[in-house]
């Protein structure tokens, strides 16, 4: 992305470390081609005048030569446009099977601009179709508590967010013990600013049965 991080009011995303690097290493290459070119133009140019061989029309074909490459170098950053536009809200999804106890972690970059120190939430994962998806945050036997199970950090630079799911148990009796059903469960991760609530990621946890008692 071309442009700095904008106001987190208008809910525009941050440019991350990769988009910035690569933005500027082309400025910098369209600079450099830029520069060389004109460097060689008109060093032969001032040969060719100092010589007697330089006519007039060649000036003509010089500057239009140097405008039309300008005009390209104008327009690069505007190339980088399209990509501005606001990213998709990221979406996580898990495959637990029945002998696994940890999974990820998986991170994403950040759809909008957080400041730094903001506080993030994790809501618990529901059972779709389940009764866990009743509304509240009650733990049921149809949700997994994010507060045991969840784990979600910020990057430092507050623009990338990791999720890992930890402590599920292993084998049919842990999993019963920890209220932890087949099926399919769905939360979320948001970032508190201030008294607004902005959505970071979507998580989606597929547990498979397992085999083992």
């Amino acid at each position: 992305m071309a442009t700095p991080p904008r106001d987190s009011n208008t809910g525009t995303p941050a440019p991350d470390a990769a988009t910035v690097t690569r933005y500027w290493t082309d400025m910098l290459q369209g600079s450099s081609t830029f520069l060389l070119g004109q460097v060689g133009r008109w060093s032969r140019a001032l040969d060719q005048m100092r010589t007697g061989t330089y006519a007039p029309s060649s000036w003509m074909q010089d500057m239009t030569g140097t405008l039309d490459e300008l005009t390209l170098l104008i327009a690069l950053p505007f190339q980088w446009m399209p990509q501005s536009a606001e990213r998709q809200l990221p979406t996580f999804l898990f495959v637990v099977d029945g002998d696994t106890e940890f999974v990820g972690p998986m991170d994403a970059s950040t759809a909008v601009f957080l400041p730094p120190g903001v506080t993030i939430t994790v809501t618990d994962l529901y059972l779709i179709g389940g009764d866990g998806t009743g509304g509240g945050q009650a733990v049921g036997k149809r949700s997994i508590n994010a507060n045991d199970h969840v784990q979600a950090q910020l990057s430092p630079q507050s623009d990338r967010v990791e999720v890992t799911l930890v402590d599920l148990g292993r084998g049919q009796s842990r999993r019963t013990v920890q209220g932890i059903n087949p099926g399919l469960y769905v939360g979320a991760v948001y970032a508190t600013e201030v008294a607004t609530r902005r959505p970071l990621a979507v998580i989606y946890a597929l547990v498979e049965a397992s085999e083992v008692p």
